[in-house]
């Protein structure tokens, strides 16, 4: 009978710590800026996994922050802005619900965000160092993208319904897919290495802008809603036409 007490009590015992279970964080600040926040919520000076999985919207912004580990643990978050830290490696696979990513001007050299199918904000804009090697194509709502000033030679976002703006100005652009588009309002390309460019099927597309491109081709062609397009400094380019573009203001070139 004894024996069967003890089971019983250790069992208990560990349901008990793993439902205050604390997060570890490798980073001081990281920990320090969510209890200023107010998120531990028993005042123990911890943060708990049932405290981090309360949260739905988190910020930790301006704060020298150069590592977010421990992230995983708030797997309940819809909206995640890291932005204006140091921060080199960013993995948040675990945040199955996360729809809102702002991570522009840190360090970044790694992001991990594969399978998190209900985001439609990427934010990863001034992290020079940071190649981007991301599958947009599996996030089926997206609806913005910012990569500038980034490294992405390679950008396809074809079939993205959702998708209203695009902005990868200076980020080493080579190639990019938008076909099919349909809802694509503003695309910014300034700053790259492009040589040609299809943007037929862009049928609600306003606003595109190429300049200092090395582009020679380029299909703009019956674009009804086009109202801006630039292409300054855009010298192997000869000719556009803008046959169908009944709403387009005078081009820049």
């Amino acid at each position: 009978m004894k024996l069967i007490y003890l089971i019983i009590s250790f069992m208990m015992f560990g349901n008990f710590c793993g439902s205050a279970q604390t997060i570890k964080f490798s980073d001081p600040q990281f920990k320090r800026e969510l209890l200023t926040q107010g998120f531990d919520l028993n005042s123990n000076d911890e943060i708990e996994v049932s405290e981090a999985e309360k949260i739905e919207v988190l910020y930790v912004k301006n704060q020298g922050i150069e590592s977010v580990d421990g992230i995983e643990e708030f797997k309940n978050l819809k909206e995640f802005g890291c932005y204006n830290n140091n921060i080199k490696s960013l993995d948040l696979t675990a945040l199955q619900k996360l729809q809102f990513l702002y991570a522009y001007d840190n360090n970044l050299e790694k992001v991990q965000i594969n399978g998190l199918k209900e985001l439609k904000h990427i934010f990863l804009q001034n992290n020079p160092n940071l190649y981007i090697n991301i599958d947009f194509k599996q996030y089926a709502d997206l609806e913005e993208i910012w990569v500038d000033n980034t490294r992405c030679p390679i950008l396809d976002v074809s079939n993205l319904k959702s998708l209203k703006e695009i902005h990868a100005t200076d980020c080493q652009l080579k190639q990019i897919n938008v076909d099919s588009c349909i809802n694509l309002k503003s695309l910014w390309l300034d700053k790259n290495q492009l040589t040609e460019a299809d943007f037929k099927q862009l049928e609600s597309i306003e606003y595109i802008t190429l300049s200092y491109n090395p582009i020679s081709k380029i299909n703009i062609k019956f674009l009804k809603n086009l109202i801006h397009f630039s292409c300054l400094d855009c010298s192997r380019l000869k000719q556009i036409n803008t046959s169908g573009c009944e709403n387009l203001e005078p081009i820049l070139w």
